[in-house]
Formats: structure tokens, sequence, C-alpha cells
């Protein structure tokens, strides 16, 4: 089962289930080459869902299964090498630029020295309103500042600065004071004015620089105000993958949906999971020659068809084979 996809250059990478990572010539669509991240007797500890992000040289895979683990494949070389294997589910992984990656458990926080392989777990946060402990984290991010967020479940919000010696928290009544549900901090952004802007399971919200957090009606404002981090293109916002469909539109695969403008940059809308998405968290992007844009997600591949402009999804994820 297709897990994940990414191209570069002219190549595009397939990561299936099974560990197995398949190469293609894009324009010749040509088989060059596969390798495996694990044997055949390690498919039922890694096979369930994948998380892929890539470097200038590496591509750097979080899978679970029935354990979690951590892989990094050597683009030039064409190589893997499994970092670790936990018996828990590893949750969300970034990239520093001080060659650490962190990845979100359900232990707290794994910090990886991608030169070493060196492996810390912080599972004890000192927070400016006491030590928090045992939090499951469900997704991190890097602002440009320099502060490092954390998202968890049902535990609030925590933000790390290296200049400051505790994390500030955020805590379920700063969001709402009277709710009985569960709140998720699902993603993070920052806009042109360095406030962090927060997506959860019961609205957006934002921090600005006095750490006072507001909810944010709009959904507009989250995505006409996110700052580039990492890509070249004239864009103002993060995206991971980018592709130019036949009708000159361009779609910007993100972290929090799929972004679609139009051939001069004029925003046109946004697709997240409530518009048919699988997943929202968006790994790769590719057109096939009938026209179709072929989605990769946390959860699964979604296949959308623009039947005259009106988009129709068809998702497959591990339930179908």
């Amino acid at each position: 089962k297709l897990q994940d996809l990414f191209s570069n250059n002219n190549e595009i990478y397939l990561f299936f289930d099974t560990g197995e990572l398949a190469c293609y010539d894009i324009e010749t669509e040509q088989f060059i080459y596969s390798k495996k991240a694990y044997s055949e007797e390690e498919i039922s500890l890694f096979n369930k869902t994948s998380l892929v992000l890539k470097s200038d040289n590496f591509f750097y895979q979080v899978k679970n299964g029935s354990k979690g683990g951590f892989f990094i494949f050597d683009i030039a070389k064409r190589e893997w090498k499994k970092i670790f294997e936990e018996n828990i589910a590893l949750n969300t992984l970034i990239l520093a630029n001080n060659n650490t990656a962190f990845i979100s458990t359900q232990k707290g926080v794994l910090k990886i020295d991608l030169t070493t392989y060196n492996i810390e777990l912080i599972s004890e946060i000192n927070t400016t309103k006491g030590v928090l402990t045992n939090a499951e984290i469900s997704t991190l991010f890097y602002d440009n500042q320099g502060g490092f967020w954390l998202g968890t479940l049902n535990r609030g919000l925590l933000y790390f600065h290296p200049d400051r010696f505790n994390l500030v928290k955020f805590t379920r009544d700063d969001f709402y004071a009277n709710i009985d549900c569960e709140i998720i901090v699902e993603s993070f952004a920052e806009n042109k004015s360095n406030e962090i802007l927060i997506r959860t399971n019961v609205g957006f919200f934002k921090i600005d620089d006095n750490n006072s957090l507001s909810k944010i009606n709009e959904q507009k404002f989250f995505i006409n105000h996110i700052s580039p981090i990492t890509n070249s293109t004239n864009t103002d916002f993060e995206y991971n993958c980018l592709v130019i469909d036949k009708l000159n539109q361009k779609w910007f695969g993100t972290n929090d949906g799929l972004l679609l403008f139009d051939k001069e940059m004029n925003y046109i809308r946004t697709f997240y999971m409530e518009d048919g998405l699988v997943n929202n968290f968006i790994h790769g992007l590719l057109q096939s020659k009938n026209g179709d844009l072929w989605v990769s997600t946390s959860n699964g591949i979604s296949q959308i068809k623009n039947i005259n402009n009106e988009f129709h999804f068809t998702n497959y994820t591990n339930n179908d084979g």
C-alpha cells in the first residue's frame, strides 16, 4: 500500500507500507530502483502510518505499526538507515536548523542529533505554571524567532525559547473556560507580524508578542498571513510541495491543507478534510497525464478530479488494501 510520495528534481519517490522506497523517472515514467528500509519480518512493526520529510540530501521517515520507528534515506548513496525503534507511537516530526530532529510521542518529545544519532527523551517539562509530566505531544512547530511550540492532547499549549529557562503554558481554560470536549492542537503557522497562528479541533487562535491568546473567527486570516520559512518560491506561506496543473493553476501542499491559486497567484481556496481530503497534512503532489491531482497525506492518498470546475475526491487509506 502506498503511504507517501515525494518528488526530487526529475524523480518521484514512492513510500510503501512494506518499507520499500521506489524511484521513477517523472518524464519517461521508467522505474529506476527500489530500496527497503527493513526486512519482511519487520513489516508488521511499521506498516500502519508514515510521515516523510525531506532535506537537501535525505528523506526522514517516521513509521508506526505495533512499534514506532525513525528511518533516514540517503538519496545520493541510495541507502536506508534505521535510527531507532520504540514501543510507543510517534506523532509529529520536525527538522531544526542545527542538525536536530524532534519527534512528538505519547510520553513526551524525542530529540535526535542527526550527526551522532544520540537520542534524548524529554518527558518532564518545566513551565511557568509548574512541571508537566506524562503529556502526549500531538504536534510541534519552530517559529522564525527560534521559539519552539508544542501542542498537547488536552494538556494545553507550550512555548519554549532558548533565552528563557521555563516554558510558557496555555491551558484548557486559556482556550475555553467552559467546554467539556477534548482540546487538540492540530497545527501551527506564523504570520508576517510574528504572531503564532493555531488550528485546533475547536477553532483558530492566535498568540501575539505579549503572549496573549485570542480566538480567530475568519479562517482566511490563517491562510493569508502565513510567513515563508523554508521555501524560495515567491509566496507568503510555508509549503511542503507544489505542482502546476494543466490550467497553470498552482497547488501548494502544506501542514494544514491544500491551497489553490490561479496562474497570477491570486488565492482561490483552501481544501481541508471537510472538503474531501483524507488528511490535512500534505506531503506530496503529482498530476497524472489525464489531469487528476494525486495528494499524499499523513493518512492516505486523495485523488482529485476537476469536472467543470467542481472538485471530486476519491480517498485511499490502509483499509483499501
